[in-house]
């Protein structure tokens, strides 16, 4: 209680600074793993091991859910790869609804270890992998959901280019109604954009980024800031055709 009262005192931008500075030169898996480690997306209820946070767990998601099922199956996809795919909360619930072969990837090693352990179906991978900076398999579709927004402007952008390789693309962030700034650059780690000194997300139509994308699934999914203070959001879901 004490520490959350401290930190309502601390400026927005002076919590940034901290955090970032703690991160300084330390790799993508150094501060992801830690991140699972510290429970800094808090602890899952279902007893799993790790829990990637309640993006992967409000009451919305199965709009979420519904829309990539039927995606799935209206396009008569085969192989699924997913970028950053954490605890695995939501894929299992569309892959137990679809016949495709999925790969997870994610940049801590283990997290993917666990999955592989506790997941032994032949049609269901994990793989380790820095999405900046190692390849991607083969896939029909590549989903991209929550990871970018937590990633500076030039990883977004490789991670963009890589994935022009797969026929479609579907990306999900957390978007401010009222962003002070669209595609507000960030240091790597935990926080999100639309937590940043000023108030953003990631926007694929908009600059640096400027890609063709249609929106494909929206709804409200208001966050909270550093002071618990409600800022009012959207969960939106694009779709990118290569």
């Amino acid at each position: 209680m004490i520490k959350n009262y401290l930190k309502n005192l601390i400026p927005k931008g002076l919590l940034h600074f901290i955090y970032d500075l703690k991160n300084k030169g330390k790799s993508a898996e150094n501060i992801f793993t830690k991140i699972y480690d510290n429970n800094y997306w808090g602890k899952a209820e279902n007893g799993r091991k790790y829990y990637s946070g309640s993006g992967s767990s409000d009451e919305n998601i199965k709009l979420y859910t519904n829309f990539l099922i039927d995606f799935i199956i209206e396009k008569k996809l085969k192989t699924v790869f997913e970028i950053g795919c954490g605890d695995f909360t939501i894929m299992e619930k569309v892959l137990k609804e679809t016949d495709v072969n999925y790969i997870g990837a994610d940049v801590v090693k283990k997290l993917i270890t666990d999955l592989n352990d506790q997941n032994q179906k032949e049609n269901i991978h994990f793989i380790h992998i820095n999405a900046v900076n190692d390849n991607y398999p083969i896939a029909d579709l590549c989903i991209i959901r929550q990871v970018l927004q937590h990633l500076n402007n030039h990883q977004i952008s490789i991670i963009l280019q890589k994935a022009k390789k797969f026929k479609y693309v579907l990306i999900t962030e957390h978007l401010p109604l009222n962003p002070m700034v669209k595609n507000g650059n960030k240091n790597m780690g935990g926080y999100i954009r639309l937590q940043n000194k000023k108030t953003s997300g990631v926007y694929l139509e908009s600059n640096p980024f400027s890609l063709t994308a249609k929106t494909v699934l929206i709804y409200a999914s208001d966050e909270l800031d550093f002071r618990e203070r409600i800022i009012p959001a959207i969960m939106r879901t694009s779709l990118i055709e290569n």
